[in-house]
């Protein structure tokens, strides 16, 4: 993957398709929103993994304090103020990225062998 697209679930699930040589002209949306969960999910483990004491209480406290706060507007808030997630966003966006080419292509791969062998 050339640069991190994983503020723009678009592009990244565009770069997926076509190196999955799935770029074919079909809309693919079930497809599309599974890659666009994987890549959120994946965003929200990292940050939530990058999360010490102190961003835990003070996720907490806005909480407490803003009652009208969405979780994942606060946690949106605190994120930014993490020494060297934005390294490790990258990192792990990339490696999702590659998990999914490679995992597909191993698939590929076994049907392939699947089928020759009968």
């Amino acid at each position: 993957m050339a640069k991190p697209t994983y503020f723009h679930p678009d592009s990244f699930v565009d770069e997926v398709i076509k190196a999955l040589g799935l770029d074919d002209g079909n809309n693919h949306s079930e497809l599309r929103e599974e890659l666009v969960t994987c890549l959120s999910d994946r965003i929200m483990a990292t940050i939530f993994n990058s999360f010490d004491q102190r961003e835990i209480k003070l996720f907490e406290k806005m909480l407490a304090d803003h009652p009208e706060l969405d979780p994942l507007d606060a946690i949106m808030m605190i994120a930014p103020g993490i020494d060297g997630l934005k390294d490790k966003l990258e990192r792990n966006i990339n490696s999702l990225y590659a998990e999914l080419v490679h995992d597909a292509a191993k698939v590929e791969e076994f049907m392939v062998i699947g089928q020759t062998k009968n």
